[in-house]
């Protein structure tokens, strides 16, 4: 009876364990394929912009403003990257139309799938939190490692432990500059219709770019085209700083200039 005893309380002992192992939130993580819709807001600049974006392991696109200008990432066909981007000009007529224009990765530069997510590296959990009537995980990320630039991360998200993926809900970040003592960027995003389900359909760009034309990524209107200089891309400000600094021969010599006049540079492009 004893051996019996103990084989039933072992067999509650382990399907408790997995319970209590299942109803665990893992590490944050987002998903490989998802869309949303979000809401930027800038607190520091009075403005708001909206977006919509989708994205897969080897596709990404991004809607801004109601879909007036999109960017479409593909490296399922070529390692290097294929990047379309659909943006409205005047032509010789005055009216307005959509214009396609498609660029090649290289072996450097490559292009990359993009995001408008927060990479999730560095964050820890702070609490949870009532937000929308949701309840929310927070975490949160403290980022120091640019000269005279501190960076406050906070990051609202909940677990769907039915899609077994983390859905974020908001994202606040705070740019403080401690070389002048004032606060050089503070935004806002609100996410929501997240979904881990995504249709091809949405990354058909070559057919929809139809006669496009094709720029290099050393040409001179890479840096003129606003939808690429992105100021949250790393890439996107090394190469429009590297243009800026050759086109008026600048050099910064002493220590932490670079990185300090890089810091002034990126927020500019704002």
């Amino acid at each position: 009876m004893w051996l019996y005893k103990i084989l039933i309380l072992s067999f509650v002992l382990v399907a408790y364990g997995k319970s209590v192992k299942k109803n665990e939130e893992p590490d944050l993580e987002w998903p490989s394929t998802y869309t949303f819709k979000a809401l930027r807001i800038y607190i520091t600049g009075s403005l708001t912009e909206d977006y919509e974006m989708w994205r897969t392991a080897k596709q990404s696109r991004i809607d801004y403003n109601n879909g007036a200008v999109k960017s479409i990432v593909d490296i399922s066909k070529s390692r290097l990257g294929i990047k379309y981007e659909f943006h409205p000009e005047v032509d010789s007529n005055g009216d307005s139309v959509i214009v396609c224009s498609k660029s090649m990765g290289r072996r450097f530069p490559r292009i990359a799938l993009e995001n408008i997510l927060p990479d999730t590296d560095g964050y820890e959990k702070v609490g949870t939190e009532l937000l929308n009537n949701e309840d929310t995980t927070k975490f949160y990320y403290l980022d120091d490692s640019e000269v005279n630039l501190e960076k406050r991360h906070a990051l609202w998200a909940s677990y769907n432990f039915s899609k077994e993926a983390w859905e974020p809900k908001r994202y606040e970040v705070e740019e403080y500059n401690t070389w002048v003592g004032s606060m050089d960027k503070h935004e806002i995003w609100e996410f929501n219709n997240f979904d881990t389900n995504v249709d091809e359909e949405y990354f058909n760009a070559e057919e929809e770019c139809g006669d496009n034309k094709f720029i290099p990524l050393d040409d001179e209107r890479v840096t003129q085209d606003l939808l690429l200089m992105n100021p949250e891309n790393k890439d996107h400000v090394d190469h429009v700083f590297n243009s800026f600094k050759q086109k008026y021969s600048k050099a910064y010599d002493f220590d932490g200039e670079h990185d300090l006049r890089r810091t002034i540079f990126k927020r500019n492009m704002r």
